[in-house]
C-alpha cells in the first residue's frame, strides 16, 4: 500500500481540529472529546454528532437519518 499524500494526511488533521478532536493541527494530542470520539467504530463527523446530540436535544429520528446517510 502507498502513502497518502501530505495533503491529504494535512487535511485529515485540520478537520479533527475543526471537530475539536484534537489540540491543533501539528499535535497529534486528542482532546477530551477527541477520547469520546475515538470510542466509536464512526467517521469523526457521526461520532461528534452522536455526542454532541444530548446537549441539543436531537431526537433519535435525527441520529437515525444521519446513520442512513452513511
Amino acid at each position: 500500500m502507498d502513502k497518502p499524500p501530505r495533503e491529504a494526511v494535512v487535511a485529515a488533521f485540520e478537520h479533527l481540529m475543526l471537530l475539536g478532536a484534537i489540540e491543533n493541527s501539528d499535535s497529534n494530542n486528542l482532546t477530551a472529546m477527541g477520547r469520546k470520539m475515538a470510542k466509536f467504530p464512526l467517521d469523526p463527523r457521526f461520532s461528534k454528532i452522536i455526542l454532541s446530540a444530548p446537549p441539543v436535544r436531537m431526537s433519535g429520528r435525527s441520529v437515525n437519518r444521519r446513520s442512513v446517510i452513511e
